[in-house]
């Protein structure tokens, strides 16, 4: 099977999807980075709790709906979303700071005792990439 970082993709889709982002309202682009940590698939339970909102999430998630960046993947028993393309995942990952992404690989870590107690399924779903991710940011750089 073909892994997402085996396939080569033009720049000018990552620049399509780039520009797409950078016309957003800070909130709705703020949102899509957090989602694009925690994997393609997220909970909104998870996302709400990393960036402390609820109300306004609604209002922003809704919005990336209406933009086509996401859709809405289940309601029960854990009301989950997923973006529309993994690339659109990546690119809003790689617009993170590094020290960022780390923060929010962090969060997520620490959220991880919790929702694996209750069973959350699409946190076991992306603890692999969370923590893959986390060594890799962890790891020097020799140049």
């Amino acid at each position: 099977m073909c892994k997402n970082s085996d396939i080569q993709v033009p720049d000018n889709i990552r620049g399509i999807i780039s520009a797409r982002m950078d016309r957003l309202e800070e909130q709705l682009k703020r949102t899509m980075q957090v989602a694009s940590v925690i994997g393609r698939d997220f909970a909104f339970r998870i996302l709400q709790t990393i960036t402390g909102t609820r109300e306004e999430l609604k209002s922003y998630l809704i919005n990336l709906q209406g933009l086509e960046f996401i859709y809405e993947k289940r309601v029960f028993p854990e009301l989950e979303y997923i973006f529309k393309h993994a690339l659109t995942q990546e690119v809003a990952y790689n617009t993170l700071l590094l020290k960022k992404r780390k923060e929010i690989h962090e969060k997520i870590g620490k959220l991880s005792r919790t929702y694996i107690l209750i069973g959350l399924r699409s946190f076991m779903r992306c603890w692999l990439i969370i923590i893959r991710e986390a060594i890799i940011i962890a790891k020097p750089i020799n140049i």
